[in-house]
């Protein structure tokens, strides 16, 4: 260990001098890019923006879940696909504290929004769990295409 700590460490030139001067600046994309990399609770917040953006630009209606069809008194956001079709996501886990948000995509077959809203259905059908706007948004868009008219 002493014969290792005796030698002088690596060094690539004047790089570090050269890139990280006293006037040295990031970009904001770049610091958006390394935040989202290194602190857990910036990536949280920026994936939960990211997500509720998507919802509020594809014209999500957003309740609680009272009954507990998806999960009991935690966010669902949903909207009318076709004459009986309800695209859904639910915010599994908003009520706690969590450095994490997961969101999962459900289709329902219901008459009515009334019929899952205020009364217990077994008609939804789970499409992906931990839905993520950036990686499934073509699975969202297929789900989006069936059945309109």
């Amino acid at each position: 260990m002493n014969e290792y700590y005796k030698k002088r460490p690596i060094r690539n030139g004047d790089y570090a001098r050269d890139y990280l001067s006293e006037n040295f600046q990031l970009s904001s994309e770049n610091l958006h890019l390394i935040l989202l990399e290194i602190d857990s609770k910036y990536r949280f917040e920026n994936d939960k923006t990211e997500m509720l953006r998507f919802l509020r630009k594809e014209d999500f209606t957003e309740s609680i879940d009272k009954v507990g069809n998806f999960q009991k008194d935690c966010t669902i956001f949903y909207r009318k696909n076709s004459t009986n079709e309800y695209l859904i996501f639910n915010q599994q886990i908003s009520a706690v504290k969590s450095n994490q948000t997961i969101f999962n995509f459900w289709k329902l077959t219901a008459i009515a929004e009334n019929k899952f809203l205020t009364k217990r259905t077994n008609d939804a059908i789970s499409i992906k769990f931990g839905f993520s706007p950036k990686e499934d948004i073509e699975l969202y868009k297929i789900e989006n295409k069936k059945n309109v008219w």
